[in-house]
């Protein structure tokens, strides 16, 4: 079985990773048995492994050379009832097919699968002792959290022969707080500064300044993240697309901003100081302004598809005019002379409306 002890080293971009662990492994041999009452109560003794028969047990998904290691300087014991135990600690750099989607809250599955290579399954039969492996004496990695462990025995038929194998699962967690202080919290300040070019008016010189800025803080940001993640083209972070959609934003305002000033002004260099507005650039805007500002088409006013009518007046009573007199000599004595009367008015007022019933009825005699 495998004791994990540290885990070295992931590389994302080239998808490896490196774990240090501790190897043991028991087999029996039949030819180093004998009797410890023949040979002054030996039981057992240690030696080189090259001296004796050592299984070929390789790492089948290992980045480097696939050999077995006999020439280590850690001796095996051996029992006088042919059990061998070899315990000997090992680097083991092998693939692992990495998940960049969730960055940098992504959690990452490795599998080591070990097995012997040149013997068949009816001679080397391969078994696991525990379910997964001993993390008892696990040294805590700053940069990704061990989560679990399992190991599966599998049974693979090659054509012409069966042969078994072990495949331990590894289960790490990016630890997040490294990446949430120098990138996603910078990350996310660098866009609230995108969402201010929306709110400055187009008329203003620093927009287009601020724009820039900020698309240029995107770009940096976009190769920062790059250096963490690998260079494939089946999957994109979440972070990544993220930055994309606020560089397309902040292209979107300073694209708008630039044709707003250029149908705003004039062709020469003073066009901020242009006030009459462009014919063209009118009918535009109220073609193009109720589908902007509303997501439909424009829709009539109701108050202006009704025709209207001349407005009805309000006949004015003699009493409430001279109330408002009385109202308008006291804030101002100048309005009404003091000579015209409220009876002459009336008088007046009542001699012409005779004057006009009797123009009506000769009028209507003479027809």
């Amino acid at each position: 079985d495998l004791a994990i002890q540290q885990i070295i080293n992931v590389d994302v971009r080239t998808e490896q990773v490196t774990i240090l662990f501790w190897r043991r492994m028991q087999w029996t041999d039949d030819y180093l048995q004998w009797d410890p009452a023949e040979f002054d109560n030996v039981t057992s003794f240690t030696i080189l492994p090259k001296h004796i028969w050592l299984p070929d047990i390789v790492v089948y998904n290992s980045v480097g050379e696939a050999r077995v290691e006999k020439d280590g300087l850690i001796p095996a014991m051996v029992h006088h009832s042919g059990r061998v135990s070899w315990n000997v600690p090992v680097i083991y750099v092998t693939t692992c097919r990495i998940t960049i989607k969730l960055f940098p809250y992504d959690t990452q599955n490795c599998s080591i699968k070990v097995g012997s290579w040149a013997h068949s399954a009816a001679t080397v039969a391969i078994e696991n002792r525990r379910g997964g492996m001993q993390t008892s004496f696990f040294t805590v990695n700053g940069e990704w959290d061990l989560k679990d462990t399992s190991a599966v025995k599998n049974t693979q038929s090659y054509g012409y022969d069966s042969f078994t194998d072990v495949t331990y699962s590894i289960v790490i967690a990016r630890r997040p707080l490294f990446y949430e202080k120098n990138l996603v919290i910078p990350t996310f300040l660098i866009n609230m500064l995108a969402s201010l070019t929306f709110l400055l008016p187009p008329e203003s010189g620093e927009k287009i300044s601020l724009a820039i800025t900020v698309f240029l803080a995107l770009s940096l940001n976009m190769l920062v993240i790059s250096e963490y993640i690998p260079a494939n083209s089946l999957q994109t972070p979440i972070a990544s697309k993220y930055c994309l959609f606020s560089m397309f934003l902040v292209c979107l305002s300073l694209w708008l901003s630039v044709l707003v000033l250029n149908l705003q002004g004039s062709e020469s260099a003073s066009y901020l100081y242009s006030s009459k507005p462009n014919e063209r650039v009118s009918r535009l805007a109220r073609a193009i302004g109720p589908w902007l500002l509303v997501g439909g088409s424009p829709r009539p006013a109701a108050a202006s598809s009704r025709k209207r009518g001349p407005i009805p007046l309000k006949p004015i009573k003699l009493a409430d005019f001279e109330r408002s007199h009385q109202l308008q000599q006291q804030t101002s004595p100048v309005c009404i002379p003091n000579h015209v009367t409220f009876e002459k008015i009336e008088n007046h007022v009542m001699s012409n409306s005779n004057h006009v019933n009797q123009s009506a009825a000769a009028a209507a005699a003479a027809a």
